[in-house]
């Protein structure tokens, strides 16, 4: 009997631990933040969420209905005199159909009417991140695998070198977000601020301070804001249209990377900030 007893719990133990995930269970929510020309000087932020609303039936399969929501401004970033570069608005839109087929995420493509793969989590070390709906290129190797702690699993991390992009986790997407390109779009920088389960906050950590409900009823008076010189040698200064009396600064690398954060308070008409600490590049 003894010997029956531990072999049930074993098993018991086993099924647990290989339980597939369900990667749309518990109102799931990609917080993203983009900055592309549009074209440049003139430079287009959109922060957003990406959030499951509902089902949608094609040829007998479900997909989960994937809506955005969020803002977006347009600001002027050379030197002045500063030009209206476009309007600042709200969204919130269908965007597209998903699906979940083991560790699979597909895409439903409607011009084809077929599915495109988005990621595949069944991988080892080793394996070729597979050419997929954001990722073009066929010789990126899996070199580590670790996990992060995502509600009450674990779920796979891969880790990768070759790509803007550096990582993906199972069911969250790359560290550039959910849809986004994983590969070098020089005109665009992409960025996964967060990912949240029913309202709390498990990528970057648990309980990281990310504003996953962006509020869209009221979009605040735009400030113009231009930067000069540009390149820049040792510091930028940045221009205001209007006095600012609190405003937070974020500095980000080309691919959407968060490097700097500084809040600006009670500044006259131009601020300037010390760049002599970064490398080379573009920002």
């Amino acid at each position: 009997m003894k010997i029956t007893i531990s072999c049930f719990l074993i098993f018991i133990s086993i099924t647990s631990f290989t339980q597939e995930i369900d990667y749309f269970a518990d109102n799931p929510e990609w917080r993203q933040t983009s900055v592309c020309a549009v074209p440049y000087p003139c430079v287009q932020t959109d922060q957003y969420v990406y959030y499951v609303n509902g089902d949608s039936i094609v040829d007998g399969i479900t997909y989960k209905q994937i809506f955005r929501r969020g803002i977006f401004a347009q600001n002027w970033m050379s030197p002045p005199p500063a030009i209206e570069c476009g309007a600042s608005d709200e969204f919130d839109d269908f965007y597209l159909l998903l699906r979940q087929e083991e560790k699979q995420m597909y895409i439903r493509a409607f011009d084809s009417g077929m599915d495109i793969l988005l990621y595949d989590f069944d991988l080892n070390v080793g394996d070729a991140l597979p050419m997929s709906y954001n990722n073009y290129t066929s010789d990126i190797l899996i070199d580590s695998i670790d996990s992060l702690l995502v509600g009450d699993v674990y779920r796979k991390r891969f880790h990768f070198q070759g790509l803007w992009a550096s990582s993906i986790i199972e069911g969250i997407g790359s560290d550039l977000g959910l849809f986004e390109p994983m590969g070098a779009i020089f005109e665009c920088g992409h960025n996964l601020d967060c990912f949240a389960l029913d309202e709390t906050t498990y990528y970057p950590e648990l309980d990281a301070e990310c504003e996953l409900n962006v509020s869209v009823n009221e979009i605040e008076n735009q400030i113009n804001v231009s930067f000069f010189p540009n390149p820049v040698k040792d510091k930028v200064n940045f221009s205001f249209s209007n006095p600012v009396h609190s405003l937070k600064a974020q500095l980000f690398t080309i691919d959407g990377k968060r490097c700097e954060s500084i809040l600006i308070e009670n500044s006259p008409s131009t601020y300037s900030i010390s760049m002599d600490h970064l490398n080379t590049g573009l920002y």
